[in-house]
């Protein structure tokens, strides 16, 4: 029997060890598990789980859809506002023309 250090032990138990490959998952996998857990009742955790994928993986990639929804709802309403800003300059401009014809032609 040989003795072996401790130190020659952990060298070679980190020589034998392989990191595992880092997995990557497509826009559109992330998407569909999204949708998954968002319209099943299933938790979020058994989602990840029945797909293979780290539940912190699965709750940022739910934590990025939502701010991405909050985003594109922010700049829907952005739009919407623009929008309303410019009719409201429109019809301003319309009754300063308007005003000013009927002073004109006042008596």
């Amino acid at each position: 029997m040989t003795s072996r250090s401790f130190s020659e032990i952990l060298k070679e138990m980190k020589v034998n060890k392989k990191k595992p490959a880092k997995q990557v998952y497509t826009w559109e996998f992330q998407q569909k598990a999204v949708r998954l857990v968002q319209t099943s009742k299933k938790s979020a955790a058994l989602v990840a789980q029945e797909l293979g994928v780290p539940i912190w993986r699965m709750r940022a990639w739910l934590r990025e859809s939502s701010e991405k929804e909050e985003r594109s709802a922010e700049v829907d309403e952005v739009i919407r506002l623009r929008t309303e800003v410019k009719q409201l300059k429109e019809d301003n401009e319309f009754l300063k023309k308007a005003a000013a014809y009927f002073a004109k032609n006042q008596p």
